[in-house]
């Protein structure tokens, strides 16, 4: 009885944070690091919960709600994880994932510290432009005209419209109407953001569904300059689409 009550205390503080490191598992717990590397590698292992390979976190695999809006960021992390590495694995190159938060595009989790390409970082936080980046135009694209009006007043409410419009080569639905019939968004090519979406990089997305809600998407992305045939997109497409059903399997095992 007393490892099945060390074992729940420590999968209890895991699941009522947004987070927590394996020294913060140890100093609220009480419990010496050797016991708790073993509970937590056990529940890890049963899936009750699972590390963030950037934070390096723990989260508890059942929360849905990991931020003040009540996001799937939580859930997604989750159903995620093992589909992100298989797919690092298989391409080399790596892949965002970004949940949808209102206006913007949150990045979660990232697979470029598994990527054998020394890329550079964004750290996990960071939002993408949504009319600019292939993980805002993939969400969009699969939504209904009427949830993509919800966003579009969201962004003129807050100034942001006119920037991102202002960046397009192209008329705005003519691009969501295109990446919707091919099932995948590419990022605007002529955006030079500062921070995520950059000049010089290539992306392409997908959405990805939680029964009948839109929470998020995923990319695959790598420097231009890597690709001078402009032949990734039909190379890796069937892959990340493959990635995406897997993610949304385990989202649906996890409802």
């Amino acid at each position: 009885m007393q490892s099945l009550a060390r074992g729940l205390s420590v999968l209890d503080f895991i699941a009522r944070s947004e987070g927590v490191t394996f020294t913060e598992v140890v100093e609220a717990t009480g419990l010496s690091k050797a016991v708790v590397h073993r509970i937590v590698a056990e529940l890890s292992r049963s899936g009750f919960v699972f590390r963030n390979r950037t934070t390096r976190k723990y989260f508890g695999a059942p929360l849905i709600a990991a931020s003040p809006s009540g996001s799937y960021a939580t859930l997604l992390l989750s159903a995620a994880s093992q589909p992100m590495d298989w797919l690092v694995k298989k391409i080399s190159w790596p892949s965002d994932l970004f949940v949808h938060e209102g206006r913007q595009m949150v990045m979660v989790e990232s697979s470029r510290p598994s990527s054998p390409f020394h890329l550079r970082w964004s750290r996990i936080g960071r939002n993408a432009p949504m009319l600019l980046s292939s993980v805002g135009r993939a969400l969009l694209a699969a939504m209904t005209p009427e949830e993509r009006i919800v966003i579009y007043d969201e962004l003129k409410a807050e100034g942001e419209w006119k920037n991102q419009i202002s960046w397009l080569k192209r008329p705005l639905d003519a691009i969501i109407a295109e990446a919707a019939a091919r099932g995948y968004a590419e990022r605007e090519s002529s955006f030079a953001g500062p921070v995520l979406e950059r000049s010089g990089e290539t992306s392409f997305a997908v959405a990805i569904r939680a029964g009948s809600v839109i929470v998020g998407a995923i990319n695959i992305w790598w420097p231009s300059s890597a690709d001078p045939d402009q032949n990734f997109i039909s190379r890796f497409k069937d892959p990340l689409m493959e990635c995406r059903a897997k993610i949304e399997s385990n989202l649906d095992a996890r409802e």
